[in-house]
């Protein structure tokens, strides 16, 4: 899909409009001369310069969530910087409407000479928040971040998860117009990440507008209405984050003299020019599955050394299964064709939900198979029994195999979507949810 087809926003306000981002630095050969150049900036140039962000363009509409993904160093933190206006764009404009809350980076924000209740304060000055309204929101603060024991040590005796606390819950306290988040929740224990994703989405429902940096394609097809994705400053992509989600992966799993080659791709919606067949995989929705009213796609990585074929569920015979009933046997199965030697195969498979959800799966090796190496011209046949426990619906098939190149572990071919399937149901059980739990319903009744 090209940028060109991505959709606009239709929001009638728009809280976000970024144009023509462009943010670059100045790489110096040595201290030396940086100083020169700040003294005498028109003699002394800089041996060249650094692009962070490339021309980047969007808007963002009230009460959106956006997800942004990109590899370590495509310019996501600096774009979160220029909305925030932390930083300054070298060339393009970012207008913001309404008050900004930003969890940056961990303790962004914070001093860590001052305490916890001194720091709530202090962020609440830098973004504008009065002292008088702040206060009203300390013990809500307090309650939210479980730091009220501590909240009068000096901050630089916290651990990494009280920073966050502390940070998160002041950030989310003030209510804003637009909450940007980068990285920051990764660093939180489970119950609290938990806490923090509901608190976001309640948010979200309020019509809090919301960019979120990080490198979970779950979070961001779980909670995001649409999704950016950033290359080497270049925004590449803007739409469904389940569109945009899996080119995000193939991308970055792919081998590096392949990258170039689907980068175009995703730009231009079309197979880079030159680029074979057997080399580079286009999204195409395979011919023989299901149709599915949201329109999904497969998306299959580039192949190193051997290809995923003939992706299928059976019953236990081997009779093809294209309805699955539930509570009843199956088997899902494919074919690894070989073309390079690999060694020590790993084969996985994965069932999502439309919108993405994994829901399980299994990946297993030589500790079941005994199998060390596969050589060029051999086929595996694999296959995964099961018990289906889906409630009715429509779910996709997700398949992969790793190998060891070198002296580490790579991805040799993965297929997204490779299998769109229904699950029926021909009992009368009243079951809600997307798995049925086998739960056994009991009633007892003391008295007349």
């Amino acid at each position: 899909m090209s940028l060109a087809e991505m959709p606009a926003v239709t929001n009638d306000k728009i809280v976000v409009s970024c144009r023509s981002l462009t943010k670059s630095y100045p790489i110096w050969h040595s201290p030396m001369g940086q100083m020169l150049g700040l003294v005498a900036p028109r003699i002394v140039r800089p041996a060249r310069s650094f692009t962070a962000l490339d021309n980047v363009s969007f808007d963002v509409g009230r009460g959106e969530m956006v997800g942004i993904l990109g590899h370590n160093g495509s310019g996501k933190s600096t774009l979160l910087q220029m909305v925030a206006s932390t930083l300054t764009p070298t060339h393009g404009t970012v207008t913001v409407h309404g008050t900004v809350s930003a969890l940056l980076e961990l303790g962004a924000g914070l001093n860590p000479e001052y305490t916890g209740r001194e720091n709530i304060y202090l962020y609440a000055a830098v973004i504008g928040i009065s002292r008088s309204r702040i206060h009203d929101k300390v013990d809500e603060i307090l309650a939210f971040s479980e730091l009220a024991e501590f909240i009068d040590q000096p901050v630089k005796h916290y651990s990494t998860g009280m920073f966050l606390r502390l940070a998160f819950s002041v950030a989310i306290s003030v209510e804003p117009d637009l909450l940007i988040i980068d990285e920051a929740l990764a660093v939180g224990d489970a119950s609290f990440q938990l806490k923090c994703f509901e608190k976001i989405q309640q948010l979200k429902e309020r019509g809090t507008t919301i960019l979120l940096v990080t490198h979970s394609t779950q979070v961001v097809i779980e909670l995001c209405d649409r999704c950016l994705l950033l290359d080497h400053g270049h925004l590449l992509a803007d739409g469904d984050p389940t569109t945009v989600a899996p080119l995000y992966l193939r991308l970055i799993f792919a081998p590096d003299d392949a990258k170039e080659a689907i980068r175009q791709e995703i730009l231009t919606g079309e197979p880079a020019a030159g680029a074979s067949g057997d080399a580079i995989h286009t999204l195409e929705i395979a011919p023989d599955r299901p149709p599915t009213s949201d329109g999904v796609e497969e998306v299959q990585y580039v192949s190193r050394g051997a290809s995923i074929q003939n992706v299928r569920i059976t019953d236990p015979d081997g009779r093809p299964a294209p309805i699955l009933v539930r509570n009843q046997d199956y088997v899902i199965r494919y074919e690894l064709r070989v073309d390079q030697t690999i060694h020590h195969p790993l084969f996985a498979t994965l069932i999502k939900t439309l919108r993405g959800v994994e829901i399980g799966g299994l990946g297993f090796g030589e500790e079941i198979t005994r199998c060390t190496e596969l050589r060029a011209g051999q086929t595996a046949r694999i296959s995964f029994g099961f018990r289906c426990a889906l409630n009715p619906g429509q779910y996709t098939l997700n398949t992969g195999v790793s190998a060891m190149l070198g002296q580490e572990r790579h991805s040799v071919h993965r297929r997204i979507n490779a299998l769109v399937f229904e699950v029926a149901a021909i009992d009368d059980r009243h079951v809600t949810g997307i798995v049925d739990l086998g739960l056994k319903p009991s009633l007892s009744v003391d008295g007349n």
